[in-house]
């Protein structure tokens, strides 16, 4: 992308704690197109085990869409660190230095954590639109969407759906 921003997405991997084995993707984010300081709402969960050493790599890309839907793309640098420092971190938030080839480069990324407990709970909502405000103007249409959020346990608000 030399004449636009970003369409970045974070692939999140799980190392392994034997040498020869390759990292094992454990998920990704959403794309987000054009955005060079996205705000990702796709949660990844990973179990977390107290008594293990459990080493993350969070790799940014930027998707390439003449590749389509698949999940590749240049690298925009990556973060590794252990998994307990991200719980441990204060607030649950570590931010570091995306690295490539082992060297600093461009941007940063952080990183929030939240146990999740008794995930077997189930919403479902019906919701629709009437006679909505124009808000684009005159001669376009509006184009409303729904922001989904949940409340965190230090009070601040997380947008979960858009």
């Amino acid at each position: 992308d030399i004449l636009s921003k970003s369409d970045p997405v974070v692939l999140l991997y799980l190392k392994s704690n034997t040498p020869s084995e390759p990292p094992k993707l454990a998920g990704h984010t959403e794309c987000i197109q054009n955005n060079l300081n996205p705000k990702f709402t796709t949660a990844l969960i990973v179990d977390y085990f107290f008594e293990e050493v459990q080493n993350v790599v969070f790799q940014v890309i930027d998707v390439d869409k003449a590749k389509g839907n698949s999940l590749s793309g240049d690298s925009l640098g990556q973060f590794e660190c252990a998994l307990a420092n991200i719980i441990t971190a204060p607030g649950g938030t570590l931010t570091g230095k995306l690295k490539k080839n082992g060297k600093n480069y461009k941007g940063s990324i952080t990183i929030r954590s939240e146990e999740c407990s008794n995930m077997n709970q189930v919403l479902q909502l019906n919701m629709s639109g009437r006679k909505l405000a124009n808000r684009d103007g005159w001669f376009s249409n509006s184009d409303p969407f729904l922001v989904f959020s949940k409340l965190r346990e230090d009070g601040s608000w997380a947008q979960v759906h858009k």
